[in-house]
């Protein structure tokens, strides 16, 4: 971790330390070329020699770089800095969606249904250009308070480090064939079971983060993660209703769900705009 203060390349002065992760540290820093404050993510140094890592960096900033979109974080700079890998990120204030429904313990139905068509908004545009995402949670979806980042969206897609570009191979995608890609708590039934993912599997992880955000917690629980994979392939989720007694008295989120979390993926929404769609019909939902 590198001191408040520092500056990297006459470049990137770092003001505090906003997050980390296995990958790295993310700071609140001002780009001082730019005149601007922007989020640094910095890879740690013990990857900075494995050439797999820093090309997956590599490959999300360009990734992200590449879709614009209110709802989705915007990119600026992908590079390396006094011998440190740097993405430079907008700065955004607020919280992310998993602090936030711990802190709700439950949302209503009026407000978790514009969260999550925000969120299918960027999925929209993401699958348009033929990337997956793969890792869809509460977790990377931030809550971004007004005027600070946020426009008029507020919400954000954030981590596009395992997305998947539609049509390369599994080296290209710097993957092995059969490999089991996601959050066991959000993860499809196909990513589950190791068959890979496509778009469909996106909207599955939406529905359980919208699931999550009206029942206080996602479809299956359980303290070993293989076990919540293997609920994921083969158990059928129990309808909202059961969880939060309130939602009996609007059926159609039960319906929504049990559609949105169907094991095969020709079963679901077909698309980001289709489950969009469906969503603006809870809108007025009533628990």
């Amino acid at each position: 971790m590198l001191p408040s203060g520092s500056i990297l390349g006459q470049r990137y002065r770092l003001d505090r330390q906003i997050g980390s992760g296995s990958m790295g540290v993310v700071y609140a820093a001002r780009d001082l070329q730019h005149d601007r404050p922007i989020a640094l993510k910095i890879i740690s140094r013990i990857h900075t020699d494995d050439p797999t890592m820093v090309a997956r960096f590599q490959r999300e900033g360009r990734i992200v770089s590449e879709l614009h979109h209110p709802n989705i974080v915007q990119v600026f700079e992908v590079g390396q800095i006094d011998g440190d890998w740097v993405m430079a990120m907008e700065l955004l204030e607020g919280t992310n969606l998993a602090d936030d429904i711990t802190a709700m313990t439950a949302y209503t139905p009026e407000r978790a249904v514009p969260v999550l068509r925000s969120v299918l908004d960027a999925l929209e545009i993401a699958h348009a250009h033929q990337i997956v995402h793969r890792d869809i949670k509460p977790q990377n979806i931030f809550l971004a308070r007004a005027g600070a980042g946020a426009g008029a969206a507020g919400v954000k897609v954030l981590d596009f480090g395992v997305a998947k570009v539609v049509g390369l191979s599994a080296e290209e995608q710097l993957t092995r064939s059969g490999t089991i890609i996601g959050t066991p708590e959000f993860m499809s039934p196909e990513q589950a079971t190791g068959r890979g993912a496509d778009h469909r599997s996106d909207l599955y992880a939406v529905a359980c983060v919208g699931y999550a955000m009206l029942c206080g917690r996602p479809p299956f629980l359980d303290n070993w993660p293989l076990r919540i994979v293997m609920k994921q392939a083969f158990e059928p989720p129990a309808p909202p209703s059961r969880l939060r007694a309130d939602l009996a008295r609007a059926p159609e989120i039960d319906r929504f769900m049990a559609r949105a979390l169907e094991k095969k993926p020709e079963d679901r929404y077909q698309s980001a705009t289709e489950m969009r769609a469906a969503l603006d019909g809870l809108a007025g939902a009533r628990a």
